[in-house]
């Protein structure tokens, strides 16, 4: 078939003679109208994996933040669960009927400073004048959702009256109205009203920290796909590819260590983030 025989209607190739040099001016049209697509499609690529970087980073950032408050919260929490079983032990041997009087006002003079201790504890970290109050922290975890941080509510007394716990003079005050001798003769109420609460807000606070670590490695995950492709495209040059990764693997690392407490897991594994993904749980 002769092509220079075809009739085109198109305006555009109407009465254009076809040669083998304007047919290699075509071709190379083409080409050039194909690049240029790539290059729109490597853009928007770009600007996507840009956008989603942006996004994991600003999350692992406020992933970090939002650790380091529930930490303090923890550490307070544990401090008082440790008090707390000492004034139950205490209750425990007041009440045992070998006990001298004499050891029983040592052992009063003993839970009256754990209580003061708890109390000091108590309004540091969740009293009005705490730097912590009426703090939140939201970490964005994908669209439309998130962690919010906040502290915790701190309702826990052994008086039954739960108004009795906090004045305007003196802030929390675990034991109330209740004096010493009240408090140590029902070792029943410590662990019901004053141990086993604490255990529940530890545990709550444990499970918005492990709830912060997987989205640790989840915003990991996205920033090393991101990076990957934007040093495909060459956005990104080798070195600032690994600090970026390096960077994220670090705040993985940190988080779980805030978590666990050292480099092993509840069950007494070594921990070591390599970029897996993997997933923790209470």
């Amino acid at each position: 078939m002769n092509i220079s025989r075809l009739n085109f209607k198109s305006s555009f190739l109407s009465g254009y003679k076809i040669t083998k040099k304007n047919t290699s001016d075509i071709a190379k049209v083409g080409k050039s109208l194909l690049n240029k697509d790539n290059s729109m499609s490597d853009r928007l690529m770009i600007d996507k994996m840009r956008a989603q970087l942006s996004s994991a980073r600003k999350s692992e950032s406020e992933t970090q933040a939002g650790m380091s408050f529930l930490t303090e919260e923890k550490k307070a929490v544990d401090s008082l669960k440790t008090l707390s079983n000492k004034l139950k032990d205490l209750s425990s041997k007041y009440n045992d009927k070998t006990t001298e009087l004499d050891e029983k006002q040592d052992i009063k003079k003993q839970a009256d400073e754990i209580i003061k201790n708890m109390n000091s504890v108590i309004n540091d970290i969740f009293g009005d004048k705490s730097i912590f109050k009426g703090k939140t922290i939201n970490v964005e975890t994908g669209y439309k959702t998130g962690i919010t941080i906040s502290l915790k509510n701190f309702n826990i007394s052994l008086d039954p009256n739960k108004k009795n716990i906090k004045d305007d003079v003196f802030g929390f005050h675990i034991e109330g109205k209740l004096d010493i001798d009240d408090i140590l003769k029902s070792t029943y109420k410590i662990e019901n009203d004053l141990i086993k609460p604490l255990d529940k807000l530890g545990d709550d606070i444990k499970g918005q920290m492990v709830g912060l670590v997987n989205n640790a490695i989840y915003q990991d995950m996205l920033v090393k796909s991101s990076v990957k492709k934007l040093l495909e495209l060459k956005e990104l040059d080798k070195y600032q590819a690994e600090k970026i990764i390096s960077a994220s693997h670090d705040i993985v690392d940190s988080v779980y260590y805030s978590l666990y407490g050292d480099h092993y897991d509840d069950s007494g594994n070594e921990y070591k983030y390599s970029g897996k993904i993997i997933s923790i749980s209470v």
